[in-house]
């Protein structure tokens, strides 16, 4: 069926005219529109750090942003103010890359089945430290497919989490798991609740770098939550809508490039993944 929605421009549609076309909209929707997980990468949230070239003099510098502020895009957030974040989906993920003396490019990503597997041909230099036999990285990455709230407008977004970045996502799991239960103890799903994210510093005689800090629980449908998402129902179905289409395959993370901001800091880098802050720790995004 069609209708006509000819007139002059500019003029509003008729009230009966527009409820044909949402009826006809909701008959038709969905089509024409890719479920292939190639065509919808969501893009990623990184935090800043001290050598990002956004931060730095240069062609990539944001004008005003500074290390430990968010990266959505092109836009620097300020790390200390935040940004709220509906958190919808975590997966896990094997990706393998160059050094950065080879250009640091991205290869090829695995699939992830458990603490102890590797991608193929894969071994354990040291402590965290995987390579494949060429000398390429490959790294463990949590990602988190959420949606990021701005004014009442919902964005799709991904933090991806490695090293000590995994202590922070375990922690958040945590969080979601034991906030807000129903009565009969059982907990609620991870799009239930909306966190305000900010940044921290850490500091070591090698260098600083920003983490990211979880803030409480804020369950969708309370009126802080409200003040952020406006709309508690019409929140919760895109974020199930998410957290379907990544448990699906349909939608999957655009890739961690090694020179995304996350993957940067302050210590010299040896190699690509290798910015050792101390013994044990590097930048966790």
């Amino acid at each position: 069926m069609s209708i006509d929605v000819t007139g002059q421009m500019g003029l509003p549609i008729p009230a009966e005219e527009e409820e044909e076309l949402e009826r006809l909209m909701k008959e038709t929707a969905g089509q024409g529109i890719s479920t292939s997980a190639d065509d919808n990468l969501v893009p990623q949230i990184s935090v800043l750090q001290p050598l990002s070239p956004e931060v730095l003099d240069g062609p990539a510098k944001i004008e005003g942003a500074k290390a430990g502020d968010f990266l959505v895009t092109d836009r620097a957030i300020d790390g200390r103010e935040g940004i709220w974040f509906q958190p919808c989906h975590q997966g896990h993920i094997w990706l393998e890359f160059t050094p950065l003396s080879q250009g640091g490019g991205f290869v090829a990503a695995y699939e992830f089945t458990g603490e102890d597997s590797l991608p193929p041909g894969a071994q354990r230099r040291e402590k965290n430290q995987f390579f494949m036999p060429n000398g390429n990285q490959v790294i463990h990455y949590r990602q988190w497919a959420g949606i990021l709230w701005d004014d009442g407008i919902g964005l799709e977004k991904v933090i991806s989490f490695k090293s000590t970045g995994h202590t922070v996502a375990k922690e958040w799991m945590t969080k979601a798991n034991q906030s807000n239960r129903f009565s009969n103890g059982e907990s609620r799903s991870l799009p239930a609740h909306i966190y305000k994210l900010t940044t921290s510093m850490r500091r070591n005689q090698s260098g600083q770098w920003y983490i990211i800090n979880v803030g409480d629980a804020i369950l969708i449908t309370s009126q802080e939550a409200q003040r952020v998402v406006q709309h508690p129902s019409r929140a919760y179905n895109m974020g199930m809508s998410l957290l379907k289409a990544f448990a699906g395959q349909e939608k999957r993370a655009a890739t961690v490039a090694p020179e995304t901001a996350g993957d940067r800091g302050s210590a010299p880098q040896q190699e690509y993944g290798r910015e050792r802050y101390g013994q044990e720790e590097e930048i966790p995004f």
